[in-house]
């Protein structure tokens, strides 16, 4: 073999190495923009840690408006106590400030599935689907149960008896499950805080 032929092998080896790297690369290269495109449409999920849906809601919000119709926040009267237990006192929603005959808007999309008095009390309650379901208090209404509601459909009044709201507030809960109270206030979509001042002067925003 002379020295010509020793030359044109090493420059055949050369040049097949780069283009088997430059094939390799490309096939990376479109795997990983496959990879890219197959998550961002949905047809991959990665392994995620559930959160509990109390931070979860306090972080990003449900996406929920408020329920009574007014161009601005309502005032919190009286805020979210979840109590340890079950059986323990607290407060397992938020009191809104409000008077009777104010108009109850949906906060999302759902279905009206109770109207009625529980312990003396009128309630309403609306099925949002996903386990999650709000409740008004004193509230009533002249629709079926069973009614679809969209987000902003007027649904009730605030009306009849409450064992703490009467006249002036609606109390508005939110659960997940069958006993699983969440904050309200941490489901609206824009996290707005309005809370009544003490002395009645200001309110802080």
């Amino acid at each position: 073999m002379n020295r010509d032929d020793e030359h044109r092998r090493m420059l055949r080896r050369l040049i097949w190495g780069t283009y088997r790297e430059s094939q390799r690369r490309r096939r990376n290269l479109t795997t990983g923009l496959l990879l890219i495109l197959m998550v961002s449409m949905g047809f991959i999920a990665f392994p995620y840690t559930e959160v509990h849906a109390a931070h979860a809601m306090s972080n990003c919000g449900l996406g929920f408006d408020w329920p009574i119709e007014s161009k601005q926040s309502p005032m919190i009267v009286r805020g979210f106590d979840n109590p340890a237990q079950p059986w323990l006192p607290g407060h397992r929603g938020v009191d809104l400030q409000a008077s009777y005959g104010g108009i109850l808007v949906a906060p999302s999309h759902g279905t009206l599935v109770f109207a009625g008095q529980v312990g003396g009390k009128n309630v309403l309650t609306i099925d949002h689907g996903g386990g999650l379901s709000t409740t008004y208090e004193p509230a009533t209404t002249t629709l079926p149960v069973g009614m679809a509601l969209r987000r902003g459909e007027q649904f009730g009044k605030v009306d009849g008896h409450s064992d703490h709201c009467d006249g002036q507030c609606l109390h508005w809960g939110l659960r997940e499950g069958k006993q699983r109270y969440q904050n309200p206030e941490h489901a609206v979509r824009q996290q707005r805080i309005t809370l009544k001042p003490v002395d009645d002067t200001s309110a802080i925003q």
